[in-house]
């Protein structure tokens, strides 16, 4: 048996090899997540990382939850370790969550009355933030002073509410009953006026509206070893920086702490989510 040689014109092998490229181009574009996370922790100068989060997708979208714990000892690692596992555990046993706000809402205080109950007296607690994304919609609820900002456009917003002492002092300065001055510089201005694992407990912040994303848009929740150590201005120049790459984001906005060696430097967590579709 013979066989002859077929000489194929160079103009259709540069064709295929033209095919074959914009097909491996394409197949990379799909296997971009809709969803970029970066995440980067320190313990600071404390004895005890009290700082507790994680992050989970299933059916019913994209949940994200940072505590911060307080007490003292393992108190406060022990508080925020159970309402990070609690969000965890009720997202994945509830296998369609509608409203979500509800169900934001309802762990909160599923959250609340059982680490009343763990504590037993013993003085635990902890901050909470957490996110659910679903369908390019963003839902959330706060307890604390842990913050959730959202980058979009260029530009920083916070997101939630910070339940301190400041949230009265401001009222009482509308009200003319103190001066502005006394307001922002009273002692106890950062003193939490909400937290999980109070049995009175009854504040908390939770999205009316869901905020509808864009791509570009990051995500970003945070301990207060954050805000408190990092400017506004330095983590929207550190978040203007960098385009599908939440996980440099999130390096960054730690190493950048890290630089400025402060002393009693706090627990510091951040978690970074850009959507990249």
């Amino acid at each position: 048996m013979t066989f002859s040689s077929i000489l194929i014109p160079a103009d259709i092998i540069n064709a295929l090899i033209s095919l074959v490229i914009a097909r491996q181009h394409i197949e990379k574009r799909r296997k971009i997540p809709p969803l970029l996370i970066g995440t980067a922790q320190t313990i600071g100068e404390r004895e005890e990382q009290e700082d507790s989060f994680s992050l989970i997708e299933n059916e019913s979208g994209f949940l994200a939850v940072l505590a911060d714990g307080m007490g003292g000892f393992s108190a406060g690692k022990n508080a925020s370790e159970f309402v990070v596992t609690t969000f965890l555990e009720e997202f994945t046993k509830n296998y369609y969550i509608n409203p979500i706000n509800d169900f934001l809402i309802n762990t909160t205080y599923i959250s609340n009355y059982n680490l009343v109950k763990m504590a037993k007296g013993e003085h635990m607690g902890t901050t909470l933030v957490a996110v659910i994304i679903k369908d390019d919609l963003l839902y959330w609820v706060s307890v604390g002073d842990s913050q959730i900002y959202l980058y979009k456009n260029k530009y920083l917003h916070p997101i939630n509410q910070r339940h301190t002492y400041a949230i009265t002092l401001q009222e009482a300065c509308k009200r003319g009953e103190i001066s502005r001055e006394m307001a922002r510089n009273h002692p106890k201005r950062d003193r939490l006026i909400s937290y999980l694992g109070h049995k009175d407990f009854h504040l908390l912040d939770y999205s009316k509206t869901p905020i509808e994303l864009s791509k570009g848009d990051k995500i970003i929740l945070c301990s207060d070893g954050i805000y408190n150590s990092l400017s506004n201005a330095e983590l929207l120049e550190i978040l203007s920086s960098h385009n599908l790459q939440a996980e440099k984001d999130a390096d960054s906005i730690l190493e950048r702490i890290i630089a400025k060696n402060i002393s009693n430097q706090d627990n510091a967590t951040v978690l970074v989510i850009e959507k990249a579709q």
